[in-house]
């Protein structure tokens, strides 16, 4: 799949930040070590470290999850595209921006920003949720072979930005990309359709619910979305 580059001047993220819990201490996460640095003897495996930080980060035991990152990159292991989506997961719900933009700073310095889709997909959530316009389409930009999830997230993102105009292009980018939408795509749809409300929200709209009935989506959360955009629908009409 070719990029899809929606041209931006590279501009310093958002400076506004989200304290962290004062419950909770955290080191700055380090620089990524060198290649050529290796764990310690007494250290646990690499895949103790990566599957404690996973662990956490299902339970919800966030600040958990973010300390065993610190001191996983501390003991001279570098994180992977297994360790990212953990951490930025556990970023995203504590709400802390400035430890996230720490963590992309890693994440761009090893690669995985553009090596790995699902790390990719866990930025553009983060951003979506705490985050800006820019931090969001800047993610998006860089990623070369985004799958359904990478769309979803996106175009979830610019719905939550309130960028409902923008949102409407995006899922038709989706199509014409031939990536199929589902369930997910339709509930951010008919929410840009039912903020808009104007005859370009309409329209779309209507092909929206006649999309949903011609793939026989039968979600409850799409139906109940598609079913809040009908009363202004037919008064529309």
């Amino acid at each position: 799949m070719s990029a899809f580059t929606l041209s931006l001047p590279f501009q310093t993220p958002h400076q506004q930040q989200n304290p962290i819990n004062k419950n909770h201490s955290f080191r700055s996460p380090p620089k990524p070590p060198s290649s050529n640095q290796k764990p310690t003897s007494d250290s646990p495996s690499y895949s103790s470290w990566i599957e404690q930080l996973r662990s956490h980060t299902r339970s919800g035991n966030f600040h958990e999850a973010i300390s065993v990152y610190i001191d996983m990159t501390t003991a001279g292991l570098r994180p992977n595209n297994f360790a990212f989506p953990a951490v930025l997961k556990a970023v995203t719900e504590i709400q802390d921006f400035n430890l996230g933009e720490q963590v992309h700073g890693v994440v761009v310095k090893l690669g995985y920003d553009a090596s790995s889709v699902t790390v990719a997909n866990t930025l553009l959530n983060m951003y979506g949720k705490c985050g800006g316009l820019n931090d969001v389409l800047k993610v998006f930009d860089k990623i070369t072979e985004r799958d359904k999830v990478s769309w979803n997230t996106f175009i979830a993102s610019l719905c939550r930005l309130e960028e409902w105009e923008l949102a409407l292009d995006m899922f038709r980018r989706m199509q014409f990309d031939k990536v199929e939408p589902n369930s997910f795509t339709l509930v951010s749809m008919s929410l840009a359709c039912s903020n808009l409300e104007n005859r370009h929200g309409v329209m779309l709209g209507k092909q929206v619910h006649a999309y949903s009935l011609k793939i026989g989506d039968t979600m409850s959360f799409t139906n109940n979305s598609l079913m809040s955009m009908k009363p202004w629908l037919s008064s529309s009409s």
